[in-house]
């Protein structure tokens, strides 16, 4: 499994790059994309996907999340007060479920899907 070549693939199906999410909003601390994963079961892809996505976007200086300070949030990586957690959600584009078998018993994981959703 080439894990580079794998995420260039989602940058060219236009997934990441589906609106143009820096000039909507132009907050310092909003995010392109945020993963959401059951730490247990997805913690190393997620963040493995964390630092490939970011490279690339901030490799790209036409890319929507050039300009942001953490174009990719990644809670382990991001988050320093749990109470801000659904703030980061809702100023996300995008946002990346690991689905694993666990991930729907784990309540935060729950709070960020409905986040999302609403």
């Amino acid at each position: 499994l080439n894990r580079q070549h794998d995420l260039t693939d989602l940058m060219d199906m236009d997934i990441l790059d589906s609106v143009d999410y820096a000039h909507e909003r132009a907050e310092d601390d909003s995010h392109y994309i945020f993963i959401s994963h059951f730490k247990l079961e997805a913690g190393t892809e997620a963040t493995l996907m964390e630092q490939d996505l970011s490279r690339l976007i901030r490799e790209d200086p036409g890319h929507s999340g050039y300009d942001l300070p953490v174009p990719v949030f990644l809670d382990s990586e991001n988050l320093t007060d749990l109470a801000s957690l659904r703030d980061h959600v809702r100023k996300s584009a995008n946002l990346i479920v690991l689905l694993t078998p666990g991930i729907l018993s784990r309540p935060w994981c729950l709070v960020e899907l409905v986040t999302a959703v609403n």
